[in-house]
């Protein structure tokens, strides 16, 4: 699998860390509706183990047949992202909290980016982003 070709913002999925956790208290509704407010495609959440099986993520991404990658920033070169593609692997990104990591991720071409600044990521994106002003405007289900 090859990145598709095109604008970085077309390409790139923004991952929220912990929701927007710069700009909320990590892992709360607060900071989740603040990534998805922001523009973020996904926002991710910890999980602590717990005696109820109900949500087993990991089962769940291997039987939909989920397949990534997900270095650390500083850990991420043009040749990792290559070899991933070439192996048909997604890369995911993490802790991209500067503009220079951003930069890096994608002009290296990882297919999704984690950040606790969203923001800054749709900066480096060119792309626009709703912004923070105002309550967010999230139906939970």
């Amino acid at each position: 699998m090859v990145a598709p070709a095109g604008r970085p913002q077309d390409r790139v999925a923004v991952v929220g860390h912990r929701g927007a956790c710069a700009h909320a208290p990590e892992n709360t509704f607060r900071s989740f509706a603040t990534g998805i407010a922001i523009g973020c495609q996904r926002v991710e959440m910890d999980m602590r183990p717990s005696k109820d099986p109900i949500c087993d993520l990991v089962t769940l991404a291997r039987d939909r047949g989920h397949r990534l990658i997900s270095p650390r920033s500083g850990m991420t070169s043009p040749e990792l992202i290559a070899r991933a593609h070439a192996a048909g692997l997604q890369v995911y990104v993490y802790h991209v909290n500067t503009a220079d990591a951003a930069a890096d991720a994608i002009r290296f071409r990882a297919d999704a980016i984690g950040t606790d600044y969203p923001d800054l990521v749709f900066r480096q994106l060119g792309a626009e982003s709703p912004g923070i002003d105002g309550p967010p405007r999230v139906r939970w289900f």
